[in-house]
């Protein structure tokens, strides 16, 4: 884990990983793309705390109704943390796919072999 998450990113971190290894699809390669993850996922839940507290619009000093800027980084979050969750496996149709049976786990070579030997 990447000592610069802050402490909701590194939450999350511990939560998805020990589920991706379970899976066993996460690599180190994928470090940079899981901070970013938890990164985005931490900028969602500070957001989402924002809204609740503040509310989802505000009266600007001419007196206008005005969206809070926390409800356009939630939508932002929201659609990039979609992407990820596919990438991750971390939602049921982005799970589909991902644990292989041993049937579709075939050795490229078990083919050729019983044809040279068989």
């Amino acid at each position: 884990m990447p000592s610069w998450l802050d402490r909701e990113a590194k939450a999350e971190w511990k939560r998805v990983t020990s589920r991706l290894e379970d899976l066993k699809i996460l690599d180190q390669v994928d470090r940079g793309a899981l901070a970013a993850y938890c990164l985005t996922w931490s900028q969602f839940y500070r957001a989402v705390k924002t809204v609740r507290k503040e509310g989802e619009t505000f009266k600007t000093p001419a007196g206008y109704i005005q969206q809070h800027p926390a409800v356009a980084i939630i939508n932002a979050s929201r659609q990039a943390l979609l992407k990820f969750y596919g990438q991750f496996g971390l939602s049921p149709s982005g799970r589909v796919g991902l644990s292989a049976s041993e049937e579709s786990i075939k050795d490229p070579l078990s083919d050729f072999n019983r044809m040279k030997h068989g």
